[in-house]
């Protein structure tokens, strides 16, 4: 008996010190990735700051994808504001980058992706209570044309209800009250096909996404498809967004509803709880290959161009069609993703600036990711590249690392991703 408590100790003491060796190499790997700008690492003078711009999606509970708890936001707005900093439009940064225009000492962007329900609903009665400004990428191809919930009410579960996108009333409120200023994020925040090879099919854990966006485009009958969610057992191809560099593939539809049809007759929903489901729609996508002749082609790169043209162009005008009087001049890649054809159509449509997501700060060649930035890290100061903003993930509190009174210490950040329960036996 002796012996097995020994050993069942030693699995214990064996298990736990893997997971905290596990817990550890990950949050190294995190804050010592270097994609984060000096001031998170150690104490800076506010002249060293250039222009942070720091990146939010939600304001919500941990349920919601990409969010920040409204407790978290209050805590971001609070340290910005007792510490004197200015929260600037997208035209004040661009007239500083490009043409030196003076801005007040300590100022930063605060960004929101997507245009999201808890903007409205969380995230704005926040700006207001401390007089804060922030830059609202919409994608128009979400929204509703009308509605407004009651109103601002600190609600955290907006992004999940049936309409988890702003609507044109509460743009227009805020925009009026000239704490928001909305910009373009594209027409419809679209993935695409890029290659004849499957990667997973829809099934019932499959991940889809904030209003289905990880659901690449699907043409049904003629007709693109967009933000739904397909049958059980449609294939999804590889993709990438669609303002990379990619051309788009067009996927047989025949085969794909031959997957659906098949799942279907496997049980539905039952089937995925088999062993081996994947494999099996593999063997059936090879015979259904070998027995027909498909319908499956890659778009032209005139039609390349012509998707992207119009996602940029339509997107600016329905916005400015809303908000009489405002022009959209300022786009944020979705996924913060772009190519040199994006990017010669952005300045086309009429875009003076271009927001992309943080560099790392030294170059590291990757051959692999032909879409990744090889250069070092601008920390938006005047002559920088207005096409290329950067900007930082807020999660993680790393607006509490500017300097000011209660700046959150390299070390304590550290200590507080490690210690933090949410997560920890997770990957």
């Amino acid at each position: 008996m002796a012996d097995v408590t020994v050993l069942f100790g030693g699995l214990v003491v064996g298990a736990v010190s893997y997971l905290v060796s596990r817990r550890a190499a990950q949050t190294f790997r995190d804050f010592d990735s270097k994609r984060y700008p000096a001031f998170v690492y150690r104490a800076v003078n506010p002249g060293e700051l250039g222009i942070p711009v720091f990146t939010y999606h939600s304001v919500a509970g941990p349920g919601t994808p990409d969010s920040v708890t409204p407790a978290a936001f209050e805590r971001h707005m609070c340290h910005l504001s007792a510490n004197g900093y200015y929260t600037l439009s997208a035209d004040e940064l661009h007239a500083y980058l490009v043409r030196g225009e003076p801005v007040p000492p300590k100022s930063v962007v605060i960004t929101f992706d997507d245009g999201r329900a808890t903007l409205w609903t969380a995230a704005y009665p926040i700006l207001k209570r401390y007089g804060l400004r922030a830059v609202c990428f919409l994608v128009p191809g979400f929204m509703s044309e009308s509605g407004m919930r009651s109103g601002p009410d600190g609600s955290t579960e907006a992004d999940l209800s049936d309409v988890p996108a702003l609507t044109w009333d509460e743009v227009r409120a805020m925009h009026d009250d000239g704490l928001v200023d909305f910009q373009s994020h594209t027409l419809d925040h679209t993935r695409i096909f890029y290659g004849p090879e499957i990667r997973d099919f829809i099934h019932p854990a499959f991940v889809f996404g904030y209003h289905n966006v990880s659901v690449p485009v699907m043409r049904v009958q003629g007709t693109d498809r967009l933000h739904d969610r397909p049958p059980l057992g449609t294939p999804i191809y590889r993709s990438q967004p669609r303002m990379s560099a990619a051309r788009r593939f067009f996927d047989d539809e025949g085969l794909r509803n031959a997957c659906v049809e098949y799942v279907a007759e496997q049980g539905g929903a039952a089937f995925f709880a088999r062993s081996g489901w994947r494999a099996d729609l593999r063997r059936y996508v090879d015979a259904y290959r070998r027995a027909h002749d498909l319908n499956e082609r890659f778009e032209t790169p005139d039609e390349q161009a012509d998707a992207i043209q119009h996602s940029l162009v339509r997107s600016k005008q329905i916005i400015e069609e809303h908000l009489p009087g405002h022009t959209v001049r300022h786009l944020c890649y979705p996924w913060h993703r772009y190519s040199v054809l994006a990017a010669s159509l952005t300045r086309e449509a009429g875009y003076i600036s271009a927001f992309i997501d943080i560099n790392p700060q030294k170059p590291r060649p990757n051959p692999n990711n032909p879409y990744s930035v090889q250069r070092v890290l601008p920390l938006n100061e005047v002559g920088d590249d207005p096409y290329q903003i950067t900007r930082i993930d807020a999660r993680d509190d790393v607006v509490m690392s500017l300097p000011g009174a209660g700046r959150l210490s390299y070390g304590r950040r550290v200590a507080a991703r490690f210690l933090r329960a949410p997560g920890f036996l997770k990957d």
